[in-house]
């Protein structure tokens, strides 16, 4: 999984975005646009940025977590370098390369990530940044992504670059989302009503879901209820809430994601 989701992050790095002038954020953004100036290697800038910060994260972080981080970054510059002495820049469709190299380096992050492994250097500073000051982790990405965006649009001079770059950022992260946490195809229920006995076996019969009955008190009320629980695929959803409406016009209802749903029945 390390060598594959690293190699589809250099695929993604040197065939979509590098050639295109877009900046995929982090210290790889950093690595292209200065790879751009001095045309020296681009795996070698991401080895010398890396490692350090590696070694200086093995102390918070465990020593499997870093040995794995440490093997992406040498698998990923590696294969940068690979690509760059073989591969001759073909794209020329700016977009494509934006949604496309975005995806896969959504791909890539996202299946080194599963094996509880990063791509090193913006990964490990957010997390000692989240440590140290407590700052929230997806701030910290935007802050130092944009502050690399615009970095490597000076480089390129070229501010449309960084317009597409936001894309590539935007896409990537949607793309690691969907691997680690999968397609949310499943909602949870939440029912207040004084007809829960129908419709709890209403539920259970016509949906063949479980329910599940929360004990509750009435804040306004000052009444004791229950509330009923149930989790249920996208496409049942509106069975149950028909079901519900039906048996109690007058009962409170909300829906929300779940985000992964493990157990009988689903996973």
């Amino acid at each position: 999984m390390l060598i594959f989701g690293s190699f589809v992050y250099s695929v993604a790095v040197e065939i979509f975005l590098s050639p295109l002038k877009i900046s995929p954020g982090g210290i790889t953004g950093v690595a292209t646009a200065l790879n751009y100036i001095t045309n020296f290697p681009t795996g070698i800038y991401l080895i010398g940025f890396n490692l350090p910060i590696i070694i200086f994260g093995a102390v918070k972080f465990g020593k499997m977590f870093i040995a794995k981080s440490a093997v992406v970054v040498v698998l990923s510059s590696f294969f940068i370098e690979v690509i760059n002495n073989f591969y001759t820049p073909v794209f020329s469709d700016v977009m494509l390369g934006a949604v496309f190299g975005g995806a896969l380096i959504g791909a890539g992050l996202g299946l080194v990530m599963l094996v509880g492994a990063s791509t090193g250097g913006i990964d490990i500073i957010v997390k000692m940044l989240n440590f140290k000051f407590n700052i929230s982790v997806g701030r910290a990405f935007l802050l130092i992504d944009s502050a690399v965006i615009i970095f490597a649009a000076i480089v390129y001079k070229d501010f449309q670059s960084a317009l597409y770059s936001i894309i590539t950022v935007f896409v990537s992260s949607k793309v690691v989302d969907l691997i680690l946490c999968g397609t949310i195809d499943s909602k949870v229920v939440f029912i207040i009503t004084n007809n829960e006995e129908q419709i709890k076996e209403a539920i259970t019969n016509q949906v063949d879901r479980g329910v599940t009955i929360l004990p509750a008190f009435g804040g306004y009320t000052g009444r004791k209820n229950n509330i009923l629980l149930c989790v249920a695929r996208n496409n049942e959803i509106n069975l149950v809430r028909r079901l519900v409406i039906k048996l109690d016009s007058g009962a409170f209802m909300f829906i929300v994601n779940a985000g992964d749903v493990i157990g009988k029945g689903f996973k």
